[in-house]
């Protein structure tokens, strides 16, 4: 089961690496519109918040780190409405729905500040690989503040999406070597 479900998350994390190629291409090439936009987007918020699960029952059911639950349910949650109302501006831009996306990824970026403040107290020997997922957060938190300085002072909209490759680079890593860990551990217990 532990198997599987690391390996949902590596399959999530790269589906999520090629859906930003896939973004940049329609967007360097001026193929995009609005139904590719919606229908990209779409599958982008379906494998993150996918992502987001297993990574949640990685760190809680798995590795039992009780203080990143809340955190990760609540980034999953925000994710969820954040990926509704971007739905609903797909189809309508209305100012209440972009200005509720924005607050709830002000939100969401707070909750990733505290959620590498949790895993930067975690010991390497509660959890082997927490250092790659340390960097995850770090990149993650970088990327987002890359996104945003590109947004306001340039209009390299295609830049932002390499940013936020890296983050689910190291996301995949960590679950890789977490399924070579659940693997060895399973082959020790034969």
């Amino acid at each position: 089961m532990k198997d599987r479900l690391i390996v949902i998350g590596i399959i999530s994390s790269l589906f999520l690496i090629v859906i930003q190629l896939v973004i940049v291409f329609f967007e360097l090439s001026q193929l995009s519109n609005r139904f590719i936009n919606l229908a990209l987007n779409s599958l982008n918020s379906f494998f993150n918040i996918t992502v987001l699960i297993v990574l949640w029952k990685v760190l809680v059911g798995y590795y039992n780190q009780l203080q990143l639950d809340w955190i990760i349910k609540s980034i999953i949650l925000l994710h969820f409405l954040i990926a509704v109302l971007s739905m609903v501006i797909g189809f309508k831009v209305s100012m209440l729905a972009l200005a509720s996306v924005l607050g709830l990824s002000l939100i969401n970026l707070i909750l990733y500040f505290i959620f590498l403040n949790r895993i930067t107290d975690i010991e390497e020997y509660e959890i082997q690989q927490i250092n790659t997922l340390k960097n995850y957060s770090l990149a993650f938190i970088i990327s987002l503040f890359g996104q945003f300085v590109l947004t306001i002072f340039f209009e390299l909209k295609f830049f932002n999406h390499f940013l936020i490759i890296i983050p689910f680079m190291f996301l995949t890593i960590f679950f890789v070597r977490i399924r070579n860990e659940v693997r060895l551990a399973s082959q020790n217990e034969i």
